[in-house]
């Protein structure tokens, strides 16, 4: 506590002040178990892991408890390496529809890890560890190109079926920030022949705020080939709104996070209201995401939002099923507005999902 509070007092550079702030991991070999010097220092590391998921200016103890868990992340990191070596991945794809008419606009790529031992797992549990050690550039740049060849083999299979249906493509912060993202994104359109005004790019607000200039730039040269913008999980940052009038978006994606507190609090569908009516506004596209119940659905119906997806519709389908969706027709029926409930209903038709 003496150290963290040390450091963060104000220090003077150049007539300016200047605030800093220190996260501490502490590891005490508390159970007399015979460590080397590269053990203790591992679990420092966790510990300091620990505290700065707490937040800023903390400080956090390496308990045996913890050991455990930092061999399964570090069990889970060495297989890790090796599905990337051995591509032990598959994409599913989520369905986006018209809210006003039920038309499939689109598909979401959704990344799975299929594990020799521990079946599939969701990306939530593999993504922030592949952020951490320098996977997710490799392992996104996958993502990219098997959903581009992905959507050869539907136009391909599908002809004039397929040919306006978008897909959509999470960039990680750190693919974000690659000087040579640009000349990668080129080759695999090039290389698969995807037609860039079908490929949409998520990019999260966190990616943007973290260099809001430098993200302009990046923004506008991938624009240049044709493809449109999308901004991830708008409303769960700190992004200003002038940003919003100087960057070359095209999509703005409400969070689940709103989503599914509409119907419950009346600030929240103000926020979600005001969304919809600034993307029309500046002349964008709004996608609400995570959409589960039919009072979700109708909040976002009133508010004039153009796109939804979520189990409402649909959940991740793997490609085989996607097709089969994409092979009975664009057109689906979504369900008239009723009476507030919350009970789930299915957008599209059970035959084609089954």
């Amino acid at each position: 506590s003496r150290i963290i509070a040390t450091l963060s007092r104000p220090l003077m550079v150049e007539g300016e002040e200047i605030i800093t702030t220190a996260s501490a991991g502490i590891a005490m070999n508390v159970d007399a178990t015979p460590l080397s010097a590269e053990e203790h220092l591992q679990n420092a590391r966790a510990a300091l892991a620990k505290a700065k998921s707490c937040g800023i200016a903390r400080s956090a103890s390496f308990t045996p408890a913890d050991r455990e868990l930092l061999l399964r992340s570090f069990r889970l990191e060495h297989d890790l390496h090796q599905a990337v070596d051995q591509g032990d991945f598959l994409m599913h794809y989520q369905p986006i529809v018209r809210l006003d008419t039920g038309e499939l606009h689109g598909f979401e790529s959704l990344i799975r890890w299929i594990h020799p031992t521990r079946g599939m797992i969701m990306p939530g549990m593999f993504i922030p560890l592949a952020e951490d050690n320098g996977l997710i550039r490799p392992i996104g740049e996958w993502v990219l190109a098997e959903s581009c060849r992905q959507s050869g083999l539907w136009r391909k299979e599908l002809g004039g079926r397929s040919s306006g249906v978008t897909l959509s493509v999470n960039l990680s912060v750190k693919q974000f920030l690659q000087p040579d993202l640009f000349e990668r994104i080129e080759r695999i359109l090039d290389r698969t022949g995807m037609p860039p005004r079908l490929l949409h790019l998520e990019i999260t607000e966190s990616a943007v705020m973290e260099d809001p200039e430098q993200a302009r730039g990046v923004l506008s040269r991938l624009k240049s080939l044709g493809l449109l913008l999308s901004l991830d999980d708008f409303g769960t940052g700190f992004s200003s709104l002038s940003y919003l009038t100087r960057l070359p978006l095209d999509i703005l994606k409400i969070d689940r996070s709103f989503v599914m507190r509409l119907g419950h609090d009346a600030r929240t569908e103000a926020v979600v209201r005001a969304v919809c009516d600034l993307s029309r506004d500046l002349g964008m596209e709004v996608i609400a995401e995570g959409v589960e119940t039919q009072q979700q659905l109708d909040a976002l119906r009133s508010f004039d939002c153009q796109y939804v997806q979520g189990y409402i519709v649909a959940k991740p389908l793997p490609p085989e099923e996607a097709g089969k969706l994409l092979a009975h027709g664009t057109g689906t029926s979504l369900p008239e507005p009723e009476a507030p409930r919350t009970r789930r209903t299915q957008i599209l038709p059970r035959s084609v999902l089954d």
